[in-house]
């Protein structure tokens, strides 16, 4: 905090460049999983840019997605809609619709969508981001892999598991060419074809890339991050449908323990996690109820 503010206090004639490098170190926070500090902090860069650039700037538009992306992971998906939508309108006005900027936004409006549960806006949006990457970046870039795999997880909350396996695949060959097997995207690529697998009862191949995801993020991200929290979760998941309930319930209580110290007691992850094992308590001891706890 010490050096932060001495930062500030440096670059008080130059408040654009403090806001980049504030801008840089909360998209650092983010990858890292310490969620509350880079909101916090893309909070900050948001009214700079206000202040300096005007809201008509991608640079604005930049910062008031990247906290949208972080609303939309800790369950405010209305509020990430809305800012998703403005920083969408902003990239199309100052930079056109074929600039990757454009369809980032459109992509990631796409994923608030589908959290929502509206999946034929989110397919549509992502179809149309496919389109925008294919022109500015071409098919062979990690944007557009980012796309498909997008893509793919509507069509997977949709019920649609062949069409989800399809494109997840793609995402999955373009990652591993591009960026190799120990990469967090190529871990998500794996994550995600797991949580297929799974939904077609394939248990045990579930718990066999879920394993194989956990120890790419245990590699690349840490054992701290939201990755990694989510793949015990799954896990945990697997283990509870093929009835290795005392496996399960350690695997959840350790994702519950990583989603109270990134997101709080009260996000939305935390608190359907503490259901699960609430749940799970009472399949393991049916005679017990046992009390939700948070240690």
């Amino acid at each position: 905090e010490k050096n932060l503010d001495d930062l500030k206090n440096a670059l008080a004639n130059n408040e654009n460049l403090y806001a980049s490098l504030l801008n840089n170190l909360a998209t650092i926070y983010y990858y890292r999983g310490e969620i509350q500090r880079s909101k916090e902090m893309y909070e900050q860069v948001i009214e700079l840019r206000r202040k300096n650039l005007g809201e008509n700037h991608r640079r604005y538009a930049d910062a008031i997605d990247n906290l949208a992306v972080i609303y939309n992971d800790t369950g405010w998906f209305e509020e990430a809609v809305e800012l998703h939508k403005k920083a969408a309108s902003i990239y199309l006005n100052v930079l056109g619709e074929n600039h990757v900027h454009y369809a980032d936004a459109l992509n990631n409006l796409a994923t608030s969508y589908q959290n929502l549960g509206r999946h034929d806006e989110a397919i549509e949006l992502h179809s149309e981001a496919m389109n925008v990457f294919i022109k500015s970046v071409g098919e062979d870039h990690p944007r557009y892999a980012t796309a498909i795999s997008n893509l793919a997880r509507a069509h997977f909350i949709k019920g649609e598991n062949d069409l989800a396996l399809k494109y997840n695949r793609q995402a999955y060959e373009i990652r591993l060419k591009l960026l190799g097997e120990n990469h967090p995207q190529t871990g998500l690529s794996i994550s995600y074809m797991a949580d297929i697998y799974q939904s077609m009862n394939d248990h045990e191949k579930a718990i066999e890339l879920n394993n194989d995801a956990l120890e790419i993020f245990k590699n690349t991200v840490g054992e701290k991050h939201f990755h990694y929290a989510n793949s015990l979760k799954s896990l945990a998941e697997c283990y509870t449908a093929i009835g290795s309930l005392d496996k399960a319930m350690e695997y959840f209580k350790h994702a519950k323990a990583l989603y109270i110290q990134i997101y709080g007691k009260e996000s939305e992850i935390t608190i359907e996690t503490l259901d699960q094992i609430e749940s799970l308590s009472k399949l393991i001891n049916p005679s017990t109820i046992q009390n939700r706890t948070t240690d």
